[in-house]
């Protein structure tokens, strides 16, 4: 088995690398091709996004799980291979020729539509699920050095000017799917070749369909909401909010990194029946997670202003104001994250996943319709938060007899405050007189009065369970 602090920093730097192109390129683009530009992207990405979803299904969680719980046995692990890729296949054929029906009847611009195909048929080839669940993160690590950095060049070699919009959709749209097919040749490896029986593919699609379902319903609040402003608002309000989402993705993309990689190694420790070991993990893994949480809830807000002046350039105060609201929804997803990735779907408790989910894109539809026709980005920013809260709140109702909620919201409670602080003395520092000194300077202090307190709650934390056992 793989070194989990190994596996969690491979994780951490994936997760970094997918977000490394798009905060890169995200200043340059927005002086080249401007919100407008960044919008078209955005929102032709989340059509096709939905495309992808019936593509892989509920696979990034199933597939991983699977996988995890037959690390150790080749010829299983070739068999859930080969009959779960099968199944993704076929619905590959279904959702590819939909896509094309789409791009040709309905689409705004058949263009930007068909170049958005090439990111629908890399979902053909994505078998990180397959990699995730063998713990084997280094491999993703290595592909997204080499793609992401391949495709921030052409960016900036090959967007020139405003006109350039359907060059850029075909950079980063060809660097998703070269960078599945990458992947490929080192699946022999770890399997063989199986010629999977119908019995064996149809097994898989029940508890697939499951997690789809709140796949798709978690892509209301995550997706919904740029169609919702490309369809209500315009263009130019989805490269606003997607601007503010790119920065918030870091930190959450962090608490999914440890979600990723903690999934397999739970579930295959409750495969084996060592349920003590799999608590001590989610022990250490919710306050790891709660004081990260703490830090970008205030941390982020208290330079939005200066940073996006800095980073996107004059004209994108919307963003700054989106980017506020959104930071809430850190703490709020850490939290859910934890305890799906490492208590729900492990234990197989996928119905409890699936309503919280339908719980989190009801609250979206309806704060997006009641908000984004007057507040716009700000409106949608308004919406993640709610949709967030409704999830997490959900599966704390449902898990309260059998998770340990009161010590794990402690631990919430402990950081937000420490947070908190932190951004009560940055707002007694004064202007700096330079955005560029001044966000430097206020992460400097933030960090210095966060870092010490955060490690001394640890600990004291840490100390407490041990002093009641876990209670």
């Amino acid at each position: 088995m793989a070194s989990l602090k190994k596996n969690i920093a491979y994780s951490f730097a994936y997760q970094l690398l997918i977000l490394a192109l798009p905060l890169v390129t995200a200043p340059y683009l927005s002086r080249v091709i401007g919100a407008s530009g960044v919008g078209t992207y955005s929102y032709s990405y989340a059509i096709a996004q939905y495309f992808v979803y019936f593509v892989k299904l509920g696979l990034d969680n199933y597939g991983n799980r699977t996988i995890a719980a037959c690390q150790d046995d080749r010829d299983a692990r070739t068999r859930a291979f080969w009959s779960i890729y099968a199944l993704q296949a076929a619905c590959f054929v279904l959702s590819g020729a939909a896509y094309l029906a789409y791009s040709f009847l309905f689409a705004n611009d058949l263009t930007v539509a068909l170049l958005q195909g090439l990111f629908v048929l890399s979902s053909l080839f994505d078998v990180n699920w397959f990699f995730f669940g063998m713990e084997q993160f280094k491999l993703t690590v290595i592909r997204n050095t080499v793609v992401k950095v391949a495709t921030a060049a052409l960016v900036f070699i090959l967007v020139r000017d405003a006109g350039d919009v359907d060059v850029y959709v075909a950079v980063m749209c060809g660097g998703f799917l070269v960078s599945q097919l990458i992947l490929w040749p080192f699946l022999r490896r770890y399997i063989g070749f199986h010629k999977p029986s119908a019995s064996e593919v149809f097994a898989h699609v029940r508890p697939n369909i499951v997690l789809f379902v709140s796949v798709i319903a978690i892509s209301i609040y995550n997706t919904l909401s740029r169609i919702i402003l490309g369809a209500m608002v315009d263009e130019e309000a989805v490269g606003f909010f997607d601007n503010a989402a790119k920065i918030v993705s870091v930190p959450t993309a962090l608490v999914a990194a440890v979600g990723t990689v903690m999934l397999p190694r739970t579930s295959a420790l409750l495969a084996k029946g060592e349920m003590e070991k799999a608590r001590s993990h989610i022990d250490r893994t919710m306050l790891a997670v709660m004081a990260f949480a703490g830090v970008s809830a205030f941390g982020i807000p208290s330079v939005a202003y200066p940073f996006v002046e800095v980073f996107y350039g004059p004209g994108f105060e919307t963003t700054a104001a989106a980017l506020v609201v959104l930071c809430a929804t850190v703490p709020l997803l850490g939290f859910g994250n934890v305890m799906r990735t490492q208590y729900l779907i492990p234990s197989k408790l996928d119905n409890v996943f699936l309503v919280s989910a339908f719980c989190g894109a009801a609250a979206s539809v309806v704060v997006n319709l009641a908000l984004v026709p007057t507040l716009g980005a700000l409106g949608a920013s308004f919406a993640s938060v709610a949709a967030e809260a409704a999830v997490l709140v959900y599966q704390a109702v449902r898990v309260r007899k059998s998770f340990p909620l009161g010590r794990y919201t402690l631990y919430l409670a402990v950081f937000l405050c420490i947070g908190a602080l932190m951004a009560a003395v940055l707002q007694l520092v004064p202007y700096m007189g330079s955005d560029v000194v001044d966000m430097v300077a206020r992460i400097g202090i933030g960090f210095a009065v966060y870092l010490p307190l955060a490690a001394l709650a640890a600990w004291l934390l840490t100390r407490r369970r041990r002093k009641t056992g876990g209670q």
